[in-house]
């Protein structure tokens, strides 16, 4: 009798280890399969987000919702394939190594590929650009209307960004971000790209101080700003601006009003419509150079490395005055009396141009 209960637990044993090894062998190479079967096929989206908060678990069904299938070719894919990716993360060490991000998605990547992609940090590097001569109003305008960026800033005043930033210059935003083209992952915060922004501004600032004339008259990093920002706005041409600026030096040495319309323009605000008038030189606001000597009280625009450099380096001519020329440039004269021959000149070639069919 005991012999017979041996023989038969014996052979129960066998069994079950035939079993074990049956259904292992068949989950080893379904398990094999799944990590060859593309998730990223016909009709799945071109990207894949890996939110705050996101876990391997939380992804699953996003995968389904994004027609980013976990299967493979056996009949019990459905229910064992989220359990494939979750050993799959365990097994690599990469269940809490997912980066915050939108990613690109390749066709035919695998899930391996997908975990090892979604791990990696590199994410979809989205773009703004801010160019050379705008004002803080138009930066902000720019990244109100990008998509991909997170506004946090919508209900924020002017007035506050840079404490909010940590900054210590004051209340007055204007010219305290450079120009430039800055990159940032999906729905990245308006607030680091203006950090991104600001810091370059102050490195570059820091630079084009440095290396000043020691002979100017500017007395601060802000006043350098401060005139950089007209220079930017005088002149789109690099062989310019230290003419420009030696211009504004040399007026500011002689006690002379800058008398530049820029100024005049930036504290009209948004009753400038694109003309100005001889009234409107008459508009006693801060801003007005031909009412007030001196530089303006803040910068009027963001200046580039460009007008930076220049404003701490003018040239050495004699020059204190110019006007707009037909290239696109400016005519530099020495006495007023060269600078009226020069608008007669400017104003002829306006008539003509409007005559010209």
């Amino acid at each position: 009798m005991f012999m017979r209960l041996m023989q038969w637990l014996v052979r129960l044993l066998a069994l079950a280890l035939l079993l074990f090894i049956v259904v292992g062998s068949l989950l080893f190479f379904d398990y094999k399969r799944f990590l060859q079967t593309p998730m990223v096929v016909p009709g799945s989206p071109e990207t894949f987000s890996v939110q705050s908060g996101d876990t391997v678990i939380k992804l699953i069904p996003r995968f389904a919702d994004n027609h980013l299938p976990l299967a493979t070719e056996s009949p019990f894919a459905e229910q064992l394939a989220p359990y494939y990716f979750r050993y799959l993360a365990k097994s690599t060490h990469q269940a809490g190594s997912l980066k915050i991000g939108e990613y690109q998605l390749q066709p035919g990547m695998t899930p391996p590929q997908m975990l090892n992609l979604l791990t990696s940090g590199k994410t979809i590097a989205h773009k703004i650009r801010f160019l050379e001569g705008w004002d803080f109003k138009r930066f902000r305008e720019e990244l109100q209307n990008n998509p991909h960026i997170d506004h946090t800033l919508l209900f924020v005043p002017d007035k506050d960004i840079l404490s909010i930033l940590g900054a210590s210059e004051g209340t007055h935003p204007e010219g305290y971000f450079f120009p430039d083209t800055y990159q940032f992952p999906n729905r990245g915060k308006d607030i680091d790209i203006l950090r991104q922004a600001y810091d370059l501004m102050k490195k570059n600032l820091e630079t084009a101080w440095a290396e000043r004339d020691q002979s100017i008259a500017l007395k601060t990093p802000y006043e350098l700003l401060i005139l950089a920002s007209i220079i930017e706005k005088e002149t789109a041409l690099d062989s310019e601006r230290r003419q420009v600026s030696g211009v504004f030096h040399r007026r500011l040495a002689k006690g002379m009003p800058l008398q530049t319309d820029p100024t005049v323009i930036y504290g009209m605000g948004d009753q400038y419509q694109g003309r100005i008038y001889k009234s409107d030189l008459r508009r006693n606001t801060p801003y007005n150079t031909y009412m007030h000597k001196g530089l303006p009280p803040t910068p009027i625009a963001m200046p580039g490395l460009a007008s930076l450099m220049a404003a701490g380096q003018p040239d050495n001519s004699r020059a204190l005055y110019f006007v707009a020329d037909s290239t696109g440039g400016h005519t530099f004269s020495d006495t007023y009396q060269q600078h009226l021959k020069a608008v007669k000149v400017y104003r002829q070639q306006q008539a003509k141009a409007k005559k010209a069919p």
